[in-house]
């Protein structure tokens, strides 16, 4: 005999009507999960823990891989579903599908087939979709008691939604009942079993469980499943073990015959039998009760689907030197799908707080690589700056021959592609032996080759022509090409070369008559030379109209006279400009240098550009701080009744540092964040305690405030007036 107090552990009203929902509940939640979210918890699982073991080991690269191995099996799975009905992943996650649309994206018994595991409980799921209802036919085959515990005691499933611990004898009394709960082993004749208990949830709040229902197994089959009783003045049931004997008058044993179907509630039951170590079931369920179970779980497997693979990539970011585009793009995707699952707090919290630390590595990376990157372009422009000073070796050419020579650059190339080497490689294979191949930097190179006459210099001209032309096709590139005359004696090289690189300059299609042969007296005048060309860089990219404009004008006062090495200077400014322009993907008319004019018109000409692109600089910096600042201003608007928005949650919510919140807010409105919120809210409760009835202590809830001391001292600090002596006097 059972003792009645051993199951009797909450007053239910309508026990069976709930226990069969909740059976139901969960079989929905393990056809849905099934293909869509369980593999996943494996894989995820899996990689997580690879890549947390490789990073305690220092191996970054190999954690990276992990991860990101992991989050292209999510982004497949989603892929798939998506190529059934259209589905995408944010849709997927904040639960919004129409639930027509889950039946027909897949018969999920060929998808279970391909994923679960010899040993799998479940030996048939089927979803379908008949006269606006969704119909749900189950079987589960439990070989022992011990399949059963490891399948629903162990796995995830069962333990995100009842929130109990790996013992199943020590339920979580905070998540089930104010009174602890100590259930003894029952055992109904004579055999012992395990109590497992599965908390019901109503539809008004499918996160808190307000009862439970318990199976009990024995060694060999599922002995019977018990729900407690109804409330009191309700109906009883028989207590029957599996020959029929009774048990006790406040426990059942549920049967529905098969073929013959009941309705409890919305849902109804074709049948529902066990039969030896089959628990079979057939549940039709309306589509908007459907809906309304399979969204709330749907959640919560999205919550943790989140909150673990966060803490898996942070966990492994800890030892990693970089964060990959893939792995950034997944995260933000996901901390923006994570703002419609704000119902269970502490998971959404986990989610801001976990992301934000990702996120916030990540752009401390990305300053590292930009640092580095920074200095390795101080370096380049330097070295282009002071004259391209190159070496050109010229060893094996017979001293006697004449020689040709073409300097050839690439622009608007594809992302991230390494011309210089591609090019070099690509010239040396196709030109003769006796051509010298001499990469300059990143995009340019020289190259030389001996001529006897003339029209052998038109036939290496046609050559080059044609590999521009299938260079510039082949690496994505538009190449320009200078190509020399003659030269007559090997020491006119330099004085040549210097004469091309400023024409390349002065103007970026030249043609071949802009390259001329010059004294050797002259070339030292052609420098692209000026001190403090990296200064002026960095003022125009900074923005600092002013002090471009000051500096180019001290460079042409300093060159000793209006007329002295001008084009020179001019040009060296020039291109500091256009490599400005580049770097910001700007494009502004920038005029060749006209001898014809006087000398202050074409400083005047250089001072406009740069005063152009300053402008036009700054101003973009002024519309993203006016769309930030105002974005800021939103949120606390949206959110200052929140208890919990304070300086660090307002920065994540926002995508950016503490540090640069704090900075940029002060700069805007000279007041710090924790001000701006606690004005904001004060105010709000200042016009609620004027203009409406509500109580104090509704009020200083609604606006955010700790407590009722914090909102009384901080109120009266503020206006002098307790709230309600501010209310007696109506604001005067």
């Amino acid at each position: 005999m059972l003792h009645k107090r051993s199951l009797l552990l909450f007053q239910l009203p309508a026990a069976r009507r709930h226990f069969l929902n909740t059976l139901a509940t969960y079989l929905l939640v393990v056809a849905l999960s099934a293909f869509a979210f369980w593999p996943m918890a494996h894989t995820m699982r899996d990689a997580v823990q690879s890549a947390r073991l490789d990073a305690r080991k220092g191996n970054a690269t190999a954690a990276l891989a992990h991860l990101e191995r992991q989050i292209q099996t999510i982004q497949d799975a989603f892929l798939y579903l998506s190529s059934q009905k259209g589905f995408d992943r944010v849709s997927l996650i904040r639960a919004e599908v129409e639930p027509r649309d889950y039946i027909a994206m897949i018969d999920a018994r060929d998808f279970l087939a391909s994923i679960r595991g010899a040993n799998s409980l479940i030996e048939d799921i089927l979803v379908s979709y008949e006269h606006n209802d969704i119909v749900l036919t189950a079987r589960f085959v439990f070989d022992s008691r011990a399949s059963f515990a490891d399948y629903y005691g162990n796995e995830a499933l069962l333990h995100m939604l009842t929130r109990s611990p790996e013992e199943p004898q020590y339920a979580q009394p905070a998540m089930l009942t104010e009174t602890e709960l100590h259930l003894p082993s029952i055992t109904p004749q004579g055999c012992r079993v395990l109590p497992y208990y599965f908390p019901i949830f109503s539809r008004s709040n499918p996160v808190k469980p307000y009862g439970c229902v318990v199976v009990l197994l024995n060694c060999e089959q599922i002995e019977s499943i018990l729900f407690p009783a109804a409330a009191q003045n309700s109906e009883r049931f028989e207590i029957l073990d599996s020959a029929g004997n009774h048990l006790s008058g406040d426990l059942a044993l549920l049967r529905v015959p098969e073929n013959n179907p009941i309705a409890i509630g919305d849902m109804r039951y074709t049948w529902f039998s066990i039969a030896g170590k089959t628990l079979s079931l057939r549940i039709a369920v309306p589509s908007a009760v459907f809906a309304e179970y399979a969204q709330p779980v749907l959640k919560v497997l999205a919550r943790y689907l989140l909150v673990g693979l966060a803490l898996g990539v942070a966990a492994s970011m800890v030892s990693a030197a970089r964060v990959t585009r893939p792995v950034r793009k997944i995260l933000l995707e996901l901390r923006e799908s994570g703002a419609a699952l704000d119902r269970d707090r502490n998971a959404y919290a986990l989610i801001v707080q976990s992301m934000g630390a990702i996120l916030e590595k990540a752009n401390r990376l990305d300053a590292v690589t930009q640092a580095a990157h920074d200095e390795r372009q101080n370096r380049q422009i330097e070295r282009l700056i002071s004259g391209w000073s190159t070496d050109l070796q010229i060893e094996g050419i017979p001293q006697q021959s004449t020689l040709c020579y073409t300097l050839f650059q690439a622009n608007n190339a594809q992302p991230n592609a390494t011309l210089g080497p591609l090019l070099t490689n690509y010239m040396r294979r196709l030109l003769p032996r006796d051509c010298i191949v001499q990469l300059l930097d990143a995009e340019s190179l020289c190259i030389l080759s001996a001529c006897e006459s003339e029209t052998e210099r038109e036939a290496f001209a046609n050559q080059m022509e044609r590999l521009f032309s299938e260079m510039g096709t082949l690496f994505g590139a538009e190449i320009h090409g200078f190509i020399s005359p003659l030269c007559l004696r090997p020491e006119e090289i330099s004085c040549a070369f210097a004469a091309a690189k400023l024409a390349s300059y002065a103007q970026q299609d030249a043609a071949p008559s802009l390259v001329r042969i010059i004294p050797k007296s002259e070339a030292t005048n052609l420098s692209l030379t000026i001190p403090g060309q990296t200064e002026l860089l960095h003022m125009l990219l900074a923005g600092k109209e002013d002090e471009a404009c000051q500096f180019i004008q001290r460079s042409f006062r300093a060159s000793g006279g209006p007329n002295v090495g001008m084009e020179q200077i001019y040009y060296a400014v020039r291109l500091v400009i256009l490599m400005a322009m580049q770097q910001q993907n700007l494009s502004f008319p920038l005029s060749l240098y006209h001898s014809g004019l006087a000398p202050e018109e074409n400083i005047e000409a250089l001072i406009q550009a740069a005063s152009q692109l300053c402008q036009a600089l700054n101003e973009g910096k002024r519309s993203h701080n006016e769309q930030l600042l105002a974005q800021i201003l939103a949120y606390i608007d949206a959110h200052f009744s929140d208890a919990g928005l304070y300086h660090a949650t307002l920065a994540q919510a926002i995508g950016i540092s503490e540090k640069y919140l704090s900075n940029f807010v002060k700069e805007q409105t000279g007041r710090t964040v924790s001000d701006l919120l606690q004005t904001h809210r004060l105010e709000t409760a200042r016009d609620l305690l004027l203009h409406t009835t509500k109580p104090v202590n509704d009020i200083w809830l609604s606006c955010g405030f700790a407590s009722h001391n914090t909102f009384y001292k901080a109120f009266k600090r503020a206006y002098g007036l307790s709230p309600s002596e501010l209310r007696a006097l109506g604001g005067q």
